[in-house]
């Protein structure tokens, strides 16, 4: 959680999607911490694979061309 927080607090990082995959049982209250840093939390079981590539996947849909790109002007 501590990473999330500095993270967070670079303005180049402010706004970078940062997908979780944990095998921690989490608490509710870990999970509000969470919730409000990540765009999604994974939780590692037999299927997690295919949840992570299709969160990825997902992401990527949402980005604009321009900036997937690298494109600025």
């Amino acid at each position: 959680f501590e990473f999330l927080r500095e993270m967070r607090k670079r303005p180049a990082f402010a706004d970078v999607p940062v997908i979780v995959v944990t095998a921690k049982e989490l608490t509710v209250e870990d999970v509000r911490i969470l919730s409000g840093q990540t765009e999604q939390i994974i939780a590692k079981d037999e299927a997690y694979l295919t949840e992570l590539a299709a969160a990825v996947r997902g992401r990527l849909a949402r980005i604009p061309v321009r900036e997937a790109e690298g494109i600025t002007s």
